[in-house]
Parts: C-alpha cells; sequence; structure tokens
C-alpha cells in the first residue's frame, strides 16, 4: 500500500512539473509573439528614423552650402567656387559631414584654394549660417570689414 501511496505522490508531482512546463511554453509563445511585433516596430522606426535623417542632411546641406557658394561667387564672380558637402556615415553610427570647394566641376581641396582667401570668405558665411540657424536667434548684428 505504502507503494502506491508513493507512486501516487510521484504521479502528482509529475503532472504538476508538466501543467508548469506548458504554462512556461505558453508564456514564451507569448513573449515570442510580442518580440516580433516590437522587431517589426523597431524596423519601420528605423526607415522613418532614416527618412527623416535624409531630409535633414539635404536642410543642413543648403544652409550650409548655398551662402557660402553665394559670398564666394560674390568675391570671384568670373571663376566662382562653390561650397559642397557630403554626409558620409562612420563606422558607429556616426555622421560627418566633409566640407569642399567645387570649381568648373572639379572639387578643390578648401585648404588649395587660391591661398587661403576662399577658406576666409567660406568661414565668414560659415559663421553667419550658424548664426542664422542659433535658437533662440540673438539680437540682429551688423557686421563691418
Amino acid at each position: 500500500m505504502k507503494v502506491l501511496e508513493e507512486y501516487r505522490r510521484e504521479l502528482e508531482q509529475k503532472k504538476g512539473k508538466a501543467s508548469q512546463i506548458v504554462e512556461d511554453l505558453l508564456e514564451c509563445k507569448r513573449m515570442i509573439k510580442n518580440l516580433r511585433k516590437e522587431i517589426v516596430s523597431s524596423k519601420k522606426a528605423q526607415i522613418i528614423i532614416q527618412v527623416v535623417a535624409r531630409a535633414t542632411q539635404e536642410e543642413l546641406e543648403y544652409q550650409i552650402t548655398e551662402p557660402v557658394s553665394l559670398a564666394l561667387s560674390a568675391v570671384y564672380p568670373e571663376n566662382p567656387y562653390e561650397m559642397d558637402a557630403e554626409f558620409v556615415i562612420t563606422g558607429r553610427g556616426n555622421t560627418e559631414c566633409h566640407l569642399n570647394f567645387r570649381r568648373e566641376n572639379n572639387l578643390v581641396s578648401p585648404m588649395d584654394a587660391s591661398g587661403g582667401g576662399p577658406v576666409d570668405i567660406a568661414g565668414f558665411a560659415l559663421r553667419l549660417s550658424a548664426w542664422s540657424l542659433a535658437q533662440p536667434r540673438s539680437r540682429p548684428v551688423l557686421l563691418l570689414d
């Protein structure tokens, strides 16, 4: 009789363990389902972030290159330089902006451009661009050379 009671107790313990395993399995399946939803949402968010980043880069490129190119064409009207900005993603997901001059559709290193004069003009125009983009805006400034 004692052996039969031990078998019943062991059977009940195994039923309890089996029931716990089934519950754990169901919980794991729910977690997998939720994780799959999170993966889909993350991929969608990543696409949105990339679109916004590209639009931001294009706007910044315009805000940086246009004033510099206008200033350079005002000083060098017969053979003007243009500012060229290239955004490059580095190894760790950071983005760098490489600035160069373009003259007659050829890239020119800013340091090799006409003895440094274009670099001075570009630097001044970049400062004005940064000032115009600053938030909150400072008081209007009058610059005289």
